[in-house]
């Protein structure tokens, strides 16, 4: 039997499947925002982009927070009790 996974766990796990080998490269400031989401729906700790506004890394934070929330509707999804 497979031990459940811990949060930091899944957003491991969600995080390694989304930039698998592979895939068009993205930056460190996308895969950020895509950490900080995941971070925001398993722990509730509050989200804070570390970039000023206006700058390709804040435009960057942004579009990974925009996938990250698709990431996290597949993966409810995926693991929705059935009824």
């Amino acid at each position: 039997m497979n031990k459940p996974m811990n949060p930091r766990e899944w957003i491991e796990h969600l995080m390694t499947l989304a930039f698998a080998e592979g895939r068009t490269p993205r930056s460190e400031e996308y895969k950020l925002g895509v950490r900080a989401l995941l971070t925001l729906r398993f722990t509730m700790k509050p989200m804070t982009c570390p970039h000023k506004a206006g700058t390709a890394a804040y435009d960057a934070f942004f579009a990974g927070v925009s996938e990250g929330c698709s990431i996290w509707a597949d993966h409810i999804e995926q693991h929705r009790p059935v009824s």
